[in-house]
């Protein structure tokens, strides 16, 4: 009897022991919750299917959890309270109600972090949040093309850690209705002269950028137009470093 006792305490031990140690271990290897929004009520861009299929495979490989929706009713404080990263991939025209622009905004203010990629910059224009979080809209657009980017290490931002001093890649590459806001830091800058066609006439012609006016991390980058990017590694790893770096403050919370 003491000996079925002792071997039934012995037992319970070990459960404990096996248990605290897998929670440690969940918690340890915490991940990124996010959220990939690619609703459009403009123009619709040919790549979203396969650029979604590669966020799904982003995801995999880095173990997020990771929702990919085209419904804009996930825009809910309650579901918003699970995510970490809000990524609008190539968004176009009013894609929010005034309810689920509420909530995105008390998501990002609470410290979530935002991911505008290429076409994002062609949504919610008249959304005053919006203007300030995007920090610049769309206008226009030369051809697709292939162009050389200045790409300013000198900010040390992870996003760009990566790459050179120059990326040389091709994009639809978008000119902007303002100047980049001053809250924003340059991340990526066009140079024009590798450009052909009709191109406006302006001193920075900027092309990726972060900040963190609001609280959480927001960053865009406007490249993401054409399917080949999600499977050319240097773009992926951009993404990947990008959707990181806004996330990071979010999984403190």
């Amino acid at each position: 009897m003491n000996k079925s006792i002792f071997i039934l305490g012995i037992l319970l031990i070990g459960i404990l022991l096996f248990s605290f140690s897998y929670v440690s271990k969940e918690i340890e290897n915490d991940s990124l919750n996010v959220l990939v929004f690619s609703k459009t009520e403009g123009y619709r861009h040919d790549n979203i299917k396969i650029g979604v299929a590669g966020f799904r495979t982003l995801a995999a490989k880095k173990s997020w959890k990771m929702t990919t929706t085209e419904d804009a009713s996930y825009f809910n404080n309650k579901f918003l309270s699970k995510v970490d990263v809000v990524i609008f991939f190539n968004t176009t025209g009013d894609v929010l109600n005034s309810s689920q622009e509420i909530a995105l905004e008390a998501f990002i203010k609470n410290g979530g972090g935002f991911l505008g990629i290429h076409a994002a910059a062609d949504t919610e224009y008249d959304w005053p949040f919006y203007q300030e979080l995007i920090a610049a809209h769309f206008a226009s657009h030369p051809r697709t093309q292939h162009a050389r980017l200045i790409v300013h290490q000198e900010t040390n931002h992870p996003a760009i850690g990566h790459l050179g001093n120059e990326w040389l890649l091709r994009d639809e590459w978008y000119f902007f209705k303002e100047p980049l806001k001053s809250h924003a830091t340059l991340l990526m800058e066009v140079d024009d002269s590798s450009l052909s066609g009709k191109i406006p006439l302006i001193q920075v012609h900027p092309i990726a950028w972060a900040h963190e006016k609001f609280g959480g991390r927001a960053m865009y980058t406007g490249i993401g137009h054409t399917a080949e990017q999600f499977s050319d590694p240097v773009y992926l790893e951009h993404i990947t470093r990008s959707i990181e770096w806004v996330g990071e403050n979010a999984v403190k919370k």
